[in-house]
């Protein structure tokens, strides 16, 4: 036997015990003797991506992927990598190689059940892990992911079936029973939340989905000061963690987020997709998007160019867009939202991503950008109302809606919503260089029975 292979099972023995350290020096010993060792290089790449670095994770399973290529396991880890880095389509292309090479690979299926869900494509992700869950029936992970599938189309009682199902099959897995605390909060269980999110934190104390839970059921169980309270000592306990002070802040009213941040947006809209219509425009008698189509009719805007419709949800705009619109792009940052959206088959193209980011891109490349209560969930708008500007051809127009506010600048309110004065935003688009078309105020919705007074308003690029 040579050293090396005698080497290689203590590495995987300090690897499956959690010995990342360990095992990657041993792995790397074993590399220095025999750099074309495809075991090595995927199990050095493994402990990479176990450790937050994806990119060399992902360099060393690809080398040794050219070794041997027909390694199912090499492609699941390589999809991996990618789905760390939210390279979601690369994701789906590696889970799919490995399952062509071992079509009753689990594992893989499972994963690919994600990575579908991740870019919302929501009915083939649900087929993908049932199919998943017939294959390997006690696996506790799949059941767990098709949790998260109902949840994302609002059948929560089944949701919590499955993560009721995950945790019969592993008593002790944190992340079903968070997921069916946020379930049984859709559900308005409060208290069952309650208990839920506070058993998974016994089990880990730092799990911040439990404890945004937590504090989220107990402010809708009307316990405001517990909440805050809990939020508090949430963040005491993790002083990093940016959702909890942003949540903190809007229940107290320290103003000091420019924008929410990502991972609240992503979170607010995933778990809300399937309800966010109906709860719109029955509960809510939500209307911006019809109030910016009419603002724009009135001003003369032409709707018959290339549209880009900013956080487009579940599409609401685009049933108003398409019938004119030459080439109608959507984009929004739930992958919930867009599965629901590519349902209905309105869009050339959608997209998973930041408004800003997406934007940042782009240049002169759109007729109209339409943005119905998008930018409620910023508050300084320069930067995405300049980056607009950018992606916008010389004589585009903008359209957007804001809650309205009576003081100075903006103001973030219990709801996780900013209102802006028109004083603000006129003196933004003036500074990167838009000309008002028109303002309107108007009632964007009805909530708790009283009307949401807001701006339309409508900016155009120079030229």
């Amino acid at each position: 036997m040579s050293e090396n292979d005698a080497l290689l099972p203590a590495a995987v023995a300090a690897h499956q015990a959690g010995r990342l350290d360990e095992a990657m020096a041993a792995y790397t010993r074993i590399l220095k003797r025999d750099p074309r060792n495809f075991n090595a290089l995927n199990l050095l790449g493994m402990v990479h991506h176990q450790q937050g670095r994806h990119e060399r994770g992902e360099d060393l399973i690809r080398a040794a992927i050219t070794l041997a290529p027909t390694v199912a396991g090499f492609h699941n880890n390589l999809g991996n990598a990618l789905l760390a880095q939210r390279r979601l389509e690369q994701a789906e292309d590696a889970y799919r190689e490995a399952i062509k090479m071992q079509p009753d690979y689990a594992e893989a299926h499972n994963n690919l059940g994600v990575v579908l869900l991740g870019q919302g494509k929501v009915v083939e992700a649900m087929a993908q892990l049932v199919y998943t869950i017939n294959l390997k029936s006690d696996y506790p992970s799949a059941r767990n992911n098709l949790g998260n599938v109902l949840r994302a189309r609002c059948r929560y009682g089944e949701a919590v079936n499955c993560y009721r199902d995950a945790l019969m099959l592993r008593p002790d897995y944190v992340q079903a029973r968070a997921n069916m605390a946020i379930a049984l909060l859709a559900m308005g269980k409060s208290d069952e939340a309650i208990v839920e999110s506070q058993r998974a934190l016994e089990q880990r104390p730092d799990d911040l989905s439990s404890i945004l839970t937590r504090c989220i059921a107990l402010e809708q169980s009307g316990r405001i000061a517990e909440a805050i309270e809990s939020y508090g000592a949430a963040l005491r306990l993790q002083p990093k963690a940016v959702g909890l002070r942003f949540h903190l802040a809007a229940l107290t009213g320290e103003n000091t987020f420019d924008v929410p941040p990502r991972d609240f947006i992503t979170q607010l809209f995933d778990n809300y997709a399937d309800t966010f219509e109906r709860h719109l425009t029955q509960t809510l008698k939500y209307r911006a998007p019809e109030l910016l189509v009419e603002a724009m009719d009135a001003a003369g805007v032409r709707r018959d160019g290339q549209v880009v419709d900013l956080g487009c949800g579940t599409g609401l705009c685009g049933k108003l867009l398409r019938p004119k619109a030459k080439r109608l792009i959507g984009v929004d940052l739930s992958s919930h939202m867009v599965g629901q959206a590519r349902e209905r088959k309105l869009y050339d193209e959608l997209f998973v991503d930041e408004i800003v980011a997406f934007l940042s891109v782009r240049f002169e490349q759109f007729d109209l950008a339409i943005a119905a209560d998008v930018m409620i969930y910023f508050g300084d708008l320069q930067k995405v109302l300049a980056k607009v500007g950018q992606a916008l051809k010389p004589g585009g127009v903008v359209a957007f809606s804001v809650e309205k506010y009576d003081g100075d600048g903006y103001m973030l309110n219990p709801t996780r919503r900013y209102a802006h004065s028109i004083g603000y935003i006129r003196s933004v688009a003036k500074s990167i260089g838009l000309i008002e078309v028109s303002v309107s105020e108007c009632i964007l919705r009805t909530e708790h029975r009283k009307d949401v007074l807001g701006w339309a308003v409508v900016l155009r690029r120079p030229g």
